[in-house]
Protein backbone atom coordinates (compact mmCIF):
# COMPACT_ATOMS: atom_id res chain seq x y z
CA UNK A 1 0.00 0.00 0.00
CA UNK A 2 1.20 3.30 -1.17
CA UNK A 3 1.45 6.63 0.97
CA UNK A 4 -1.57 8.02 -1.04
CA UNK A 5 -3.51 4.51 -0.75
CA UNK A 6 -3.53 4.94 3.29
CA UNK A 7 -5.58 7.95 3.17
CA UNK A 8 -8.38 6.75 0.67
CA UNK A 9 -11.45 7.00 2.38
CA UNK A 10 -12.48 3.26 0.55
CA UNK A 11 -8.91 1.30 1.55
CA UNK A 12 -9.43 3.19 5.59
CA UNK A 13 -13.31 1.50 5.28
CA UNK A 14 -11.77 -2.08 4.12
CA UNK A 15 -9.02 -2.07 6.62
CA UNK A 16 -12.14 -1.43 9.08
CA UNK A 17 -14.70 -4.10 7.63
CA UNK A 18 -11.24 -6.49 7.38
CA UNK A 19 -10.33 -6.22 11.21
CA UNK A 20 -14.37 -6.40 12.19
CA UNK A 21 -14.94 -9.20 10.01
CA UNK A 22 -12.07 -11.05 11.97
CA UNK A 23 -12.97 -10.18 15.17
CA UNK A 24 -16.47 -10.93 15.05
CA UNK A 25 -17.72 -7.56 15.51
CA UNK A 26 -19.64 -4.71 13.68
CA UNK A 27 -17.46 -2.84 12.27
CA UNK A 28 -18.96 0.48 13.75
CA UNK A 29 -17.57 -0.58 17.09
CA UNK A 30 -13.69 -0.77 15.05
CA UNK A 31 -11.85 2.28 15.04
CA UNK A 32 -8.65 2.71 12.61
CA UNK A 33 -5.80 4.89 12.81
CA UNK A 34 -3.66 4.86 10.06
CA UNK A 35 0.10 6.72 10.42
CA UNK A 36 2.85 6.43 7.70
CA UNK A 37 6.50 6.34 9.00
CA UNK A 38 8.93 7.83 6.24
CA UNK A 39 12.75 6.77 6.65
CA UNK A 40 15.01 9.84 7.66
CA UNK A 41 18.46 10.68 6.89
CA UNK A 42 20.81 10.16 9.75
CA UNK A 43 22.46 13.43 9.38
CA UNK A 44 19.60 16.05 9.34
CA UNK A 45 16.84 14.16 10.46
CA UNK A 46 14.68 15.18 7.55
CA UNK A 47 12.24 12.40 5.61
CA UNK A 48 14.24 10.87 2.58
CA UNK A 49 11.16 11.62 -0.38
CA UNK A 50 12.27 8.64 -2.42
CA UNK A 51 12.44 6.37 0.15
CA UNK A 52 9.61 3.42 0.86
CA UNK A 53 7.36 4.38 3.51
CA UNK A 54 6.40 2.59 6.43
CA UNK A 55 2.50 2.32 6.88
CA UNK A 56 1.35 1.20 10.63
CA UNK A 57 -2.74 0.20 11.12
CA UNK A 58 -3.27 1.19 14.60
CA UNK A 59 -7.02 -0.09 15.66
CA UNK A 60 -9.35 -0.25 18.46
CA UNK A 61 -12.30 -2.26 19.07
CA UNK A 62 -14.97 -0.92 21.76
CA UNK A 63 -17.08 -3.90 22.64
CA UNK A 64 -20.45 -1.75 24.20
CA UNK A 65 -21.82 -2.06 27.39
CA UNK A 66 -24.23 -4.84 27.83
CA UNK A 67 -21.92 -6.75 26.00
CA UNK A 68 -21.63 -10.55 27.55
CA UNK A 69 -19.12 -11.05 29.70
CA UNK A 70 -18.01 -14.73 28.00
CA UNK A 71 -18.61 -16.48 24.87
CA UNK A 72 -19.96 -14.73 21.36
CA UNK A 73 -19.81 -10.61 21.76
CA UNK A 74 -17.71 -10.25 24.68
CA UNK A 75 -14.23 -8.72 24.69
CA UNK A 76 -12.48 -11.62 25.85
CA UNK A 77 -14.00 -13.43 22.66
CA UNK A 78 -12.65 -10.84 20.12
CA UNK A 79 -9.48 -10.62 21.89
CA UNK A 80 -9.22 -14.90 21.62
CA UNK A 81 -9.83 -14.32 17.76
CA UNK A 82 -7.82 -11.52 17.02
CA UNK A 83 -4.10 -13.36 19.12
CA UNK A 84 -5.49 -16.73 17.32
CA UNK A 85 -5.56 -14.82 13.92
CA UNK A 86 -2.10 -15.12 11.98
CA UNK A 87 -0.73 -12.51 9.92
CA UNK A 88 -1.94 -14.57 6.81
CA UNK A 89 -5.23 -14.68 8.04
CA UNK A 90 -5.26 -10.62 9.13
CA UNK A 91 -4.19 -10.03 5.38
CA UNK A 92 -6.49 -12.09 3.26
CA UNK A 93 -9.34 -10.63 5.39
CA UNK A 94 -8.70 -6.75 4.59
CA UNK A 95 -7.40 -7.48 1.58
CA UNK A 96 -10.74 -8.86 0.52
CA UNK A 97 -12.80 -6.17 2.52
CA UNK A 98 -10.94 -3.70 0.67
CA UNK A 99 -11.37 -5.25 -2.54
CA UNK A 100 -15.41 -5.39 -1.77
CA UNK A 101 -15.40 -1.64 -0.85
CA UNK A 102 -14.05 -1.90 -4.96
CA UNK A 103 -10.49 -0.52 -4.56
CA UNK A 104 -7.69 -2.67 -5.97
CA UNK A 105 -5.22 -1.73 -3.43
CA UNK A 106 -3.82 -4.74 -1.65
CA UNK A 107 -1.58 -4.85 1.55
CA UNK A 108 0.93 -6.62 3.07
CA UNK A 109 1.26 -7.48 6.50
CA UNK A 110 4.38 -7.74 8.07
CA UNK A 111 3.86 -7.98 11.97
CA UNK A 112 0.71 -7.84 14.27
CA UNK A 113 0.50 -6.88 18.64
CA UNK A 114 -2.26 -6.90 20.72
CA UNK A 115 -2.84 -5.16 23.36
CA UNK A 116 -4.65 -6.23 26.78
CA UNK A 117 -8.06 -6.18 27.17
CA UNK A 118 -8.19 -2.70 28.88
CA UNK A 119 -12.29 -2.03 30.17
CA UNK A 120 -13.43 1.37 30.80
CA UNK A 121 -16.56 1.75 31.63
CA UNK A 122 -18.59 5.13 30.22
CA UNK A 123 -21.53 5.84 32.54
CA UNK A 124 -24.01 8.92 33.08
CA UNK A 125 -25.18 9.57 36.57
CA UNK A 126 -27.55 11.73 37.82
CA UNK A 127 -27.47 13.19 41.57
CA UNK A 128 -29.73 11.67 43.70
CA UNK A 129 -33.15 13.63 44.86
CA UNK A 130 -32.63 15.62 48.07
CA UNK A 131 -33.83 13.44 51.20
CA UNK A 132 -37.28 14.39 52.78
CA UNK A 133 -36.83 16.34 55.58
CA UNK A 134 -36.65 14.23 59.01
CA UNK A 135 -40.06 13.81 60.51
CA UNK A 136 -39.39 13.07 63.83
CA UNK A 137 -37.70 16.43 63.94
CA UNK A 138 -41.29 18.11 63.11
CA UNK A 139 -43.99 19.10 64.71
CA UNK A 140 -47.81 18.26 64.34
CA UNK A 141 -47.98 22.02 62.69
CA UNK A 142 -44.23 21.57 60.55
CA UNK A 143 -42.80 24.04 63.13
CA UNK A 144 -39.21 22.51 63.58
CA UNK A 145 -39.41 22.07 66.92
CA UNK A 146 -35.80 21.44 67.68
CA UNK A 147 -34.62 24.74 66.51
CA UNK A 148 -37.60 26.61 68.86
CA UNK A 149 -36.57 24.26 72.18
CA UNK A 150 -32.78 24.98 71.15
CA UNK A 151 -32.97 28.75 71.16
CA UNK A 152 -35.41 28.69 74.19
CA UNK A 153 -32.92 26.54 76.54
CA UNK A 154 -29.82 28.38 75.12
CA UNK A 155 -31.61 31.87 75.64
CA UNK A 156 -32.43 30.66 79.29
CA UNK A 157 -28.97 29.25 80.57
CA UNK A 158 -26.89 32.58 78.99
CA UNK A 159 -29.97 34.35 81.07
CA UNK A 160 -28.92 32.14 84.03
CA UNK A 161 -25.56 32.89 83.58
CA UNK A 162 -25.78 37.05 83.76
CA UNK A 163 -27.63 36.46 86.59
CA UNK A 164 -25.09 34.39 88.38
CA UNK A 165 -22.37 36.37 87.14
Amino acid sequence: MTESESQDRTVQEGIQIGIAILAGVNKDYVTVNIIVVRATTASTQQPRLLSAVTINVNYTIDVPAGSPAYGPGSAQNVFDKLSQASIIDIRNSVNQAILSQGSPTRIGVTSKSLSAISPQVTATTQAPAPCPPDQETKSDDGHNVGAIVGGVLGGMASCLLCMIA
